[in-house]
């Protein structure tokens, strides 16, 4: 095999992949584009179960960023922020800004 068709099929599967990459990127970006990233706050009492809680927002259709349980935080997107109020367990609801240091 030449030398020159070796390193073309080589570029071209690079090719390819990077284009596959960059394919799912812009899914990803207009599938989340009406997401808003919000920040859960667990009830004191209930913090030993914010693995369950975590679920239940989920089953609330919430994608989990981060589940922080000596905190009491949990993290994550959602299309609807009021859904996620009304699970028990869960003390307030706000959706995540992002802050910018002059």
């Amino acid at each position: 095999m030449p030398l020159i068709s070796l390193y073309h099929d080589k570029l071209q599967a690079f090719a390819c992949s990077l284009i596959c990459s960059i394919h799912k990127h812009i899914d990803m970006k207009t599938s989340d584009k009406n997401q808003k990233k919000f920040i859960a706050v667990v009830h004191e009492n209930q913090t030993d179960k914010i693995n369950e809680i975590a679920e239940q927002l989920k089953k609330e259709g919430a994608k989990i960023d981060q589940v922080l349980s000596f905190t009491g935080i949990i993290t994550g997107s959602t299309l609807n922020l009021q859904k996620l109020n009304k699970v028990d367990g869960v003390k307030s609801v706000e959706e995540d800004r992002e802050n910018y240091a002059l």
